[in-house]
């Protein structure tokens, strides 16, 4: 029903949701209508044009950290773009996986199988609903009792061990229980493995046209997306066209399935919002981000659909802004999401501030991005949508965040607005993301250790000025 409901709104020409969907309740702009109607041919082409912008993260976009280091008020500071490389050359120079011979994989025993399955299914089918139950089913069966080869299914099934394993050893860390520690070494342990063996065949899905192939390369979408200088695919061109199916049982009890869904589609809403904030203010010809006279009306109305979006998402994932514990875990990886969209929303406003005199409107209205990105560093918790999927990613923003706070902190009538609020969010985020960033042993990103390089400098010039 959740996902039926989704095809009932459709954006008017503003790009406000319409009707009484779930869409328009979670995010007044997330799906465009992929249904064609008798109109000309040049309003179908804009449609068409309107859909891919709410897809497509703009390529080389300037609000990336990268890009944020170019800043000249950052010359000041030669530490933090000293040894820094883009994170394209970084992944690319790492040491490929470990590969294991077949004749040694260690399958498990069925209860081990089982209840890593079990745990894919309620922690990452939860976050991403693209398997059904049958489906998940059928992986067991195949674990159990099928010979190994190379094929697609297999593919699939390395891949779903792979993040059951770690989302298990995940859930003995970042729990209040820390579980025993022979269980946690051997998840660890497998984790890579299965992914060693998914990465051996992954060549299979890229050959082949299927839903199978499709579920295997969605969860590398979102670390694409943030290298840049990869050529782009074309997928993300035509991905908003594709209906979600009306019905997907991806759960046995039906209130855990609509709530996973309603957390899938606000996080698709979400996803789609950023990219119309990149695009619409830092894409690289067309943005108005700098653009005095135009961005102040673009940014107030990329923060109404923004309060719209958390307006209308489902009580289960309320949550306030302030540091106060939200709901449950996905109510505040939710509410990750909100600030970090609010901080880049506000940032013209910043960088104005930065280079002009300004009046107190200017500089009100650049304290609600300082104060997004405050908000977004305390409330940093081990949820598992941001330790088992998003590390890469949350580093990456959060070194954004604090470079903001370092250029604000230049400017004395900033200054006094962040006051002591600041002091120790580094060494916060550090004592985070580094234990996150050693669970997978001795396979630690070297991106990951940059961006905590670069929070400890950041930190330290600010405990000097």
């Amino acid at each position: 029903m959740a996902l039926k409901a989704l095809r009932e709104d459709r954006p008017d020409s503003r790009g406000h949701a319409k009707g009484r969907g779930i869409v328009g309740r979670v995010a007044t702009t997330a799906a465009a209508s992929t249904e064609r109607k008798s109109e000309t041919l040049a309003t179908d082409q804009r449609r068409e044009e309107d859909d891919w912008t709410n897809a497509v993260l703009s390529a080389q976009h300037i609000s990336s950290t990268e890009s944020l280091l170019q800043w000249k008020c950052f010359d000041a500071f030669p530490g933090v773009r000293q040894n820094k490389q883009p994170i394209f050359l970084i992944e690319q120079q790492r040491r490929p996986i470990d590969e294991f011979s077949p004749r040694n994989v260690p399958r498990g025993t069925p209860n081990e199988i089982r209840d890593i399955l079990e745990e894919y299914r309620r922690t990452v089918n939860f976050a991403y609903p693209i398997l059904t139950i049958e489906e998940i089913e059928s992986i067991q069966d195949l674990l159990l009792g099928s010979p190994l080869c190379k094929s697609i299914p297999w593919c699939r099934a390395w891949l779903v061990m792979a993040l059951g394993c770690a989302s298990q050893s995940i859930s003995f860390v970042s729990e209040e229980t820390t579980g025993d520690e022979n269980t946690v070494f051997r998840y660890r342990t497998l984790a890579p493995i299965y992914f060693s063996l998914f990465l051996e065949q992954s060549y299979l899905i890229h050959d082949d046209i299927s839903v199978m192939a499709t579920q295997c390369l969605l969860f590398s979408a979102d670390y694409l997306a943030e290298l840049a200088a990869l050529p782009q695919s074309g997928v993300g061109d035509i991905e908003s066209t594709v209906p979600l199916p009306a019905e997907y049982h991806t759960a046995r009890l039906a209130s855990e399935q609509e709530l996973s869904s309603l957390y899938f589609l606000a996080c698709i809403a979400m996803r789609r919002l950023l990219n119309r904030v990149h695009n619409l203010l830092y894409a690289p010809t067309t943005g108005v981000g700098l653009d005095d006279s135009r961005f102040p009306q673009i940014v107030h109305e990329l923060d109404h659909q923004l309060e719209q979006w958390r307006t209308y998402l489902p009580h289960a994932f309320a949550f306030t802004i302030d540091t106060q514990p939200a709901n449950n875990e996905h109510g505040g990886f939710l509410r990750q999401r909100y600030l970090t969209c609010r901080s880049v929303i506000y940032r013209p406003f910043l960088t104005q501030a930065l280079h002009d005199e300004c009046d107190e409107y200017t500089l009100s209205q650049s304290e609600v991005c300082l104060d997004a990105c405050i908000l977004h560093i305390m409330n940093l918790r081990p949820y598992k949508h941001t330790v088992l999927i998003d590390t890469w990613i949350c580093s990456l923003s959060m070194a954004s965040a604090m470079l903001v706070l370092l250029a604000a902190f230049q400017r004395p009538q900033l200054r006094d607005r962040l006051s002591t609020r600041i002091k120790g969010l580094g060494s916060h985020l550090v004592q985070l993301i580094e234990p996150w960033m050693r669970l997978p042993g001795d396979a630690c990103s070297p991106s990951v250790e940059q961006s905590l390089e670069l929070i400890r400098e950041v930190e330290s010039y600010i405990e000097q000025s």
